[in-house]
């Protein structure tokens, strides 16, 4: 995951940030993304398990968010 962020603060923060409903569902990982994203919005905390996880499939959050950040900016993918 460092590849992608900086720390595991910025990942989450990043979670923060992803709309899962409004990126593709052909994001690998997709249903964890959308899981993890919904938890840390809502203000609650990802156990150790659910970090690790985010470790994992870091480079597909970095993907999700930078979808978004296109979807937000009116870029059609």
């Amino acid at each position: 995951y460092t590849e992608y962020f900086e720390s595991e603060e910025e990942l989450i923060e990043t979670l923060k940030l992803v709309i899962p409903e409004k990126v593709g569902e052909h994001i690998k990982g997709f249903g964890f993304i959308k899981g993890f994203a919904k938890t840390v919005r809502d203000g609650k905390e990802l156990s150790k398990k659910q970090v690790t996880q985010c470790k994992r499939i870091a480079s597909q959050i970095k993907l999700a968010y930078l979808e978004e950040c296109k979807r937000q900016l009116g870029y059609i993918l």
